[in-house]
């Protein structure tokens, strides 16, 4: 490839004709770069004597070097050679000074409409900003101090630090793991070890300004020696720098150490550039040689500056996903299979702590085609979960059991997240009274359909509720009935045996509905489960690359407890209880009612209420009587019971008593002969009153 001229002498046309630059200062094109001159308009006398303090200059000269890419890679930026490097915001570079101009990638910017002229409005704000000594915008933030030469990295848990330091200017000491690779000293916070043995840990030292200290002035400081990080020490205002250090050595010659760490941290008056505190740290190794006449650290003890990256923790990823807060903190994860996982590990990378993981399977060679987790054996699943949550600095529990036998183990959950897929353990956590509020999670039609239910903070709706929701959504929604009652693809042989069978389902699409389910249990956890309960329904596009998810009506539930033994509970959404006052009140003073429809749980012992079909058109009804006809009530109750899979039928029937009063005999006799009628099934005959609903 060779440089395209025709481009280049293009930008030196837009450089000719743009106002920051004097008329006549663009130099010819040499090779494949040009010189352009900035008329800076300096502040008073300084434009007289034609440069600055900091020595820039009222004329400054800017080199553009043009990659063979170009246009679609912007050029290299240099200032002359002896411009002034105590300046933030110029580029690394041991030889070249490069200005850097622009906040983000100079090649994306050098596609917008203006192309060139925008490079060099940004080049003469930076000089015109540099000129006043004001490159530093508290907006936008602290620039942290440059380093020129790159000799290693160091992890440590700096929100930790700065947590620290922002209280108190105490030193404090820890310990690192450290090592050298290519020339470059790679090191590792490991807290407070304390084991001396391996030649790869030693102290590091954690030392920062006084509270009411704060350094706001820019400078690039060269430290090779440690007379050099003494001096820099001292110009922070650290007090007993010296001798501290040498008292830490006195410590390392007992386990013939001769590797120091140090860290420098400042107060700056603004808020660092991308972070939340005005605190900026420094990291430093100190290669020791020993002055004999004394035993103390030699000046000339070489000193490597480092790079400090943040530790995998979970105030990093919060400051990453933009996740402000976490108002509920005991999370239990119930299953942590294909769905569970991926939930658990999006929320964790969200910075949510706080787990316990609940799971008492084993993860098998075949669950690495669809679990969030990868590459184990025959561990357990939640043991499994634990670990990958602890590599990225999470912490967890776990319970190695079947909720069914452990529930009292959660006493002290607040959030319970449910993705065993498990009917049986939706009816335990439905019936046990256990702390925290429910998250249902499941996925049907092999992944094409997702469905979250969500308890409110009471309980009420809960999750058997909600479910009941979904079945008379049921009614109206024929693509719902499709995937809802659909009988999953479980073809994939995983070994031999009647329990070897497993759904077949690509992992894309799980993470499809993962991501979404996350997404809403996270704003959960930053803002508080809501007062209502609430349901999500979401259907897989055809393409498996999209979900389109849809929030249902969600009520309270009136309930109606069972009297003995025998009775089932009665719950009622409220919804269905405002329509029982409504018909009443318009047929009153007459006696009306109409027909119940609803779910029947053996296991739970409920009958849920979720919708009234009219009175037949044979019902009798007066001022003292209303007697429930026949006339198409079959076919009704027939049509539902096949678009709901007998999930929702008949279960009895209501009336009003417009006056009040109890049940009369013929309300009694009338239940009985339901009951008979539907050969002793659960059965409900409620009464409407102006005082509220009861049962025969």
């Amino acid at each position: 490839m060779v440089h395209n001229i025709q481009w280049i002498k293009k930008a030196r046309k837009y450089a000719i004709e743009h106002p920051a630059i004097i008329d006549n200062k663009v130099s010819e094109i040499v090779k494949n770069s040009f010189i352009a001159t900035f008329r800076i308009y300096l502040p008073g006398k300084y434009d007289i004597i034609g440069k600055t303090e900091k020595n820039v200059k009222k004329e400054e000269p800017v080199t553009f070097v043009f990659p063979i890419e170009f246009p679609l890679k912007a050029p290299e930026i240099y200032l002359r050679d002896d411009f002034n490097r105590n300046f933030p915001h110029i580029n690394p570079s041991l030889e070249k000074v490069k200005p850097c101009i622009f906040d983000g990638e100079l090649s994306e910017l050098l596609q917008q409409p203006n192309w060139f002229h925008h490079i060099l409005d940004q080049m003469a704000e930076w000089l015109d900003n540099a000129s006043q000594d004001n490159l530093i915008n508290p907006t936008q933030g602290w620039e942290p101090m440059r380093q020129d030469e790159l000799t290693g990295f160091h992890i440590d848990e700096l929100f930790k630090i700065k947590g620290k330091i922002k209280i108190s200017s105490q030193y404090f000491s820890g310990y690192v793991w450290y090592k050298k690779i290519n020339n470059l000293i790679l090191s590792k916070h490991i807290g407070n070890k304390e084991d001396f043995k391996k030649d790869d840990i030693t102290i590091m030292i954690y030392f920062s300004t006084d509270i009411q200290t704060v350094q706001n002035k820019y400078i690039v400081k060269v430290i090779n020696y440690f007379a050099d990080l003494r001096e820099f020490a001292t110009e922070c205002c650290i007090s007993d720098f010296s001798d501290t250090v040498n008292k830490e050595y006195s410590v390392l010659k007992k386990y013939n150490k001769n590797v120091l760490f140090i860290s420098l941290s400042l107060r700056r008056p603004c808020k660092l550039i991308n972070s939340n505190s005005s605190i900026e740290s420094f990291f430093f190794a100190i290669d020791i040689k020993e002055q004999k006449h004394n035993q103390k650290i030699h000046q000339k003890s070489k000193v490597f500056m480092l790079s400090g990256i943040n530790d995998c923790e979970p105030h990093l990823y919060r400051q990453m996903s933009g996740v402000k807060k976490q108002v509920i903190n005991n999370i239990v994860q119930i299953g942590v299979g294909s769905l569970g996982s991926k939930i658990n590990l999006h929320l964790a990378r969200n910075g949510t702590v706080g787990y316990t993981l609940v799971d008492n399977d084993i993860f098998s060679p075949h669950n690495n085609a669809r679990h969030a987790i990868f590459g184990g054996f025959f561990n357990n699943k939640a043991n499994f979960q634990q670990l990958a949550l602890t590599s990225i600095g999470v912490k967890s529990k776990v319970i190695k059991e079947d909720i069914r036998n452990c529930a009292n183990k959660l006493t002290n959950s607040d959030l319970i997240i449910d993705s065993t897929a498990s009917l049986s353990v939706r009816n335990f956590l439905t019936k046990t009274m256990i702390n925290g509020s429910i998250i249902n999670t499941s996925l049907y039609n092999n992944s094409k359909l997702a469905i979250m239910l969500t308890e409110s903070a009471n309980r009420n709706p809960r999750i058997d509720d909600l479910m009941c929701s979904i079945y008379q959504y049921c009614l109206i929604d024929d693509d719902l009935v499709a995937s809802f009652f659909s009988e999953q693809n479980i073809r994939a042989s995983i070994g031999q045996g009647c329990g070897s069978l497993t759904t077949i389902c690509p992992d894309s699409r799980i993470s499809l509905c993962a991501s979404g389910i996350s997404s809403k249990i996270q704003h959960y956890i930053s803002n508080g489960i809501p007062e209502n309960g609430e349901i999500f329904i979401g259907k897989v596009s055809e393409d498996d690359m999209s979900v389109n998810w849809e929030q249902l009506p969600c009520d309270n539930v009136h309930i109606l407890s069972s009297r003995n033994n025998d009775e089932f509970e009665v719950r009622i959404f409220e919804s269905i209880t405002k329509q029982m006052k409504e018909i009443s009140e318009k047929y009153s003073p007459k006696e009306y009612g109409g027909v119940l429809i609803g779910n029947i749980s053996t296991i739970n012992r409920t009958m849920t209420v979720t919708d009234l079909l009219d009175a037949p058109e044979d019902s009798l009804f007066s001022e003292t009587l209303f007697e429930v006809g026949k006339l198409g009530l079959r076919k009704k109750v027939k049509d539902i019971e096949v678009k709901t899979n007998g999930l929702l039928t008949y279960i009895g029937t209501w009336h009003s008593h417009p006056f009040g009063g109890n049940p009369s005999p013929k309300d009694k006799k009338t239940k009985m002969k339901i009951i008979i009628l539907r050969d002793y099934e659960p059965t409900a005959c409620l009464i409407w009153t102006p005082n509220g609903i009861i049962r025969v």
